[in-house]
């Protein structure tokens, strides 16, 4: 089970039109972490961190949802597997499991809010 800490800027959701963006809206903070149950099971089968993909497609590929501040996780349904498909080197197998994608913090232990404030 991750330790780390989950990333929880609601800015990631929106385009910036500043010219400086922080490293929590381009998705340089986030680390995405995939994760896979065994179907009725609560127990954790496998995990996989996702180094390649990055929040804003991660979104774009699910539509955008609601950025979920408390537990920073989507499930990950059979049609957005195909297009996940490339990031990921787990072969999905909706058979058998269960997924869901969680995003960190990869900015040490500062709180993401903190991370996205602006330079002075």
């Amino acid at each position: 089970m991750s330790t780390k800490q989950r990333c929880d800027n609601a800015s990631l959701l929106k385009q910036s039109t500043s010219s400086c963006d922080s490293p929590i809206e381009t998705g340089a903070a986030c680390e995405l972490i995939l994760n896979w149950y065994k179907i009725n099971s609560k127990s954790l089968s496998g995990e996989e961190m996702l180094p390649r993909l990055n929040i804003q497609t991660l979104m774009k590929v699910l539509g955008n949802p609601a950025w979920n501040r408390v537990y920073h996780c989507w499930v990950i349904q059979a049609r957005h597997m195909p297009r996940l498909q490339h990031f990921i080197k787990h072969r999905f197998d909706t058979d058998k499991f269960v997924y869901f994608i969680e995003a960190y913090n990869s900015q040490g232990s500062a709180p993401a809010t903190e991370l996205a404030k602006p330079a002075p």
